[in-house]
């Protein structure tokens, strides 16, 4: 199949298979929108310690924020990040910050793993 559809196929993982046989969608799904108060949001980043794990750019089309907060400047502030937490050991702390045009970072949130 691989070769007919130039995509690559494989079977599931044991932990895979076992996140399918529970119904547990391994997945955080973070769809929202940023503004840096003093620098513009560039990036979201999902990290663990010091080690990036994941990471989108901020330039997704919001209206329905420019409308509601009258901020027409900042109409791409969305961004669209899905992560992936299966092998993520348990009572990992990841932290979700934004990456700002002048360089610095804010921390906007804290995500504990707990397993199911």
């Amino acid at each position: 199949m691989s070769k007919k559809t130039k995509r690559e196929y494989r079977l599931p993982t044991e932990a895979e298979e076992e996140y399918g046989c529970r119904g547990v969608d391994p997945f955080i799904y973070l769809q929202r929108w940023v503004m840096g108060k003093k620098s513009p949001a560039t990036k979201v980043r999902i990290k663990r310690d010091d080690f990036l794990i994941s990471e989108t750019p901020v330039n997704l089309s919001r209206p329905d924020v420019t409308k509601a907060y009258h901020l027409p400047r900042d109409e791409n502030k969305g961004f669209k990040l899905d992560f992936n937490v299966m092998g993520v050991p348990p009572q990992t702390i990841l932290s979700l910050e934004m990456g700002l045009q002048d360089y610095s970072q804010v921390t906007m949130a804290i995500i504990k793993v707990i397993p199911q």
